[in-house]
């Protein structure tokens, strides 16, 4: 508490933005963001230098252990919103162009899916969602892309928005597809068809239906 009073004002804004992560890490281009580029290399140095910050394979930076609880009331939730809003139109090009790069911040982009999801913020927890579901298919990573298609199919019945539901079940009725879960893809995808359909879906119920 006694180093963290000591910071400047964008070391603190650093050590803030860290902590809405909950332990992620996050690439040194996005937190270069925070405070500008002319500034963030030699902050993230000197708080790395101090222990309050860890730098991560891969050119990533996430917050030292202890350091959050020593915060006073910073507000975490106005951080988590600039993340959500930063990561949305980051991880939507990528996507596109390279996505093997997302797979870099998944776990900083997964943990704000989920406080999305508790905060009600549906529509973020579902953009998110779609944002890196695929990269996470490509890398295998199941339980994380279980976890947060099951978090957007929640998010979009909370909302009423029954075109990402149903892509959320058309996701999850072809995973389960493929793991030879018959009756429980059957189920998904059926409801999905329906609900597609109902939508005036053509596309989306003819890639439904292929199943």
């Amino acid at each position: 508490a006694t180093t963290l009073a000591g910071l400047s004002r964008p070391e603190r804004k650093t050590i803030a933005a860290l902590a809405a992560l909950d332990g992620a890490p996050t690439q040194s281009e996005h937190l270069a963001a925070v405070v500008g580029p002319d500034a963030a290399a030699l902050i993230r140095r000197e708080l790395t230098e101090r222990g309050l910050i860890q730098q991560t394979p891969g050119n990533g930076y996430r917050l030292a252990g202890g350091v959050a609880p020593a915060l006073a009331e910073p507000d975490l939730a106005a951080w988590r919103e600039w993340w959500i809003d930063l990561y949305a139109r980051w991880a939507c090009f990528q996507k596109h162009a390279n996505p093997a790069l997302l797979l870099r911040d998944t776990d900083a982009i997964r943990a704000l899916i989920r406080w999305a999801a508790a905060a009600g913020r549906h529509r973020d927890v579902i953009r998110l969602t779609r944002a890196i579901e695929a990269a996470l298919t490509l890398d295998r990573q199941w339980r994380a892309w279980s976890e947060i298609v099951e978090l957007a199919r929640g998010a979009a019945v909370a909302a009423g928005l029954p075109a990402a539901e149903a892509w959320a079940l058309h996701q999850q009725g072809t995973r389960a597809l493929l793991e030879g879960r018959t009756d429980e893809a059957r189920a998904a995808l059926q409801r999905a068809l329906a609900m597609r359909q109902a939508l005036g879906d053509r596309i989306g119920a003819e890639l439904t239906g292929y199943h």
